[in-house]
């Protein structure tokens, strides 16, 4: 638990850092004594000092479903999060893209639905649907795999390179850091490795 002092603190410290940043990542679960808006109150701060701030939002259920109010730039929840947050079972890809359509409007500019070891389904602020699916490798470790695939995209996003080439590095960082045990991080060979055996493909209707 934290306390309110902390909790103001912190909010305070996000909103300088934040003030200078092109990207600000909000991911993870909440304290139990910590309100479920808590994310949208530093979407909301960061936005009021500087409007070029790119959020990305990384959460699950009602933290979720408040932070979309803050109009994120990218979430990205995995399946069960996702039917979690439109109350709807989702069996097939043509389901998931209907879904991610929904949390579109819902505030998010960009969407990625993680599919764990299937890869993922992304869709564009422009409208684009991608299917894209990493190499298959031995699994050691699938502990920061999510943040992996977050911190590849914004990374080459931040590099000004497309949406589509974000999300085929996002996958070989992820797919790098299932290759290694535990919470020891990837290794740049091991990316460069995968990077062009990711498969990356546009979903049409």
């Amino acid at each position: 638990e934290i306390t309110k002092k902390e909790l103001k603190s912190l909010y305070n410290l996000i909103t300088q850092v934040g003030d200078n940043a092109d990207y600000l990542v909000i991911s993870g679960s909440l304290p139990p004594n910590v309100s479920n808006d808590a994310y949208y109150k530093i979407m909301h701060l960061v936005k009021a000092k500087s409007d070029r701030v790119r959020i990305v939002l990384d959460a699950d259920g009602e933290t979720l479903f408040k932070g979309l109010k803050g109009k994120p730039f990218l979430v990205k929840p995995n399946v069960h999060e996702l039917e979690r947050l439109i109350g709807t079972a989702i069996k097939t890809d043509k389901e998931i893209c209907k879904a991610a359509v929904k949390v579109q409007k819902m505030g998010a500019a960009n969407v990625i639905v993680s599919r764990g070891g299937k890869g993922l389904i992304a869709l564009s602020e422009h409208g684009d649907f991608f299917s894209v699916v990493g190499p298959k490798v031995k699994v050691a470790s699938t502990v920061g795999a999510g943040d992996s695939l977050i911190a590849g995209v914004v990374y080459k996003l931040d590099q000004k390179k497309t949406f589509k080439e974000a999300l085929q590095f996002g996958v070989a960082v992820s797919t790098a850091m299932v290759m290694t045990p535990g919470t020891e991080l990837c290794n740049l060979k091991d990316v460069q490795k995968n990077l062009h055996k990711v498969k990356v493909n546009t979903i049409s209707f």
